[in-house]
């Protein structure tokens, strides 16, 4: 391709708002309201950051069977990857667990 030929394509897709349409927001930007990475953007600040299961044990002073074992019976909230098994938790879920708990089990002993 002629550097006249590059040079009219980029006239185009600039024009055309790129190869992903009129609509298109770039990664560096803000994503357009009501789009599905803002929705996730949103509900990411109301899970917090994944936590491995390692990091969740670590954050409660336990192993990580533990974790699996005794606590996610209890309701320790997680996702569970179905191809991969793999255990994600969300930081402000279980921190609200974990006061949840202390709350119930101060409840228990009155």
């Amino acid at each position: 391709m002629g550097r006249r030929n590059l040079v009219n394509s980029l006239d185009i897709l600039a024009e055309t708002g790129g190869p992903q349409g009129p609509h298109y927001s770039p990664p560096h930007g803000p994503p357009p309201s009501g789009s599905p990475v803002r929705e996730l953007a949103a509900s990411s600040n109301k899970l917090g950051p994944p936590l491995s299961i390692g990091t969740v044990a670590a954050m409660l002073g336990c192993s990580p069977w533990t974790v699996r074992q005794t606590l996610i019976p209890r309701g320790l909230p997680h996702f569970r990857f179905a191809a991969s098994g793999k255990l994600v938790f969300y930081t402000h879920q279980v921190e609200r667990w974990i006061e949840s708990q202390q709350f119930e089990g101060g409840q228990r002993h009155k």
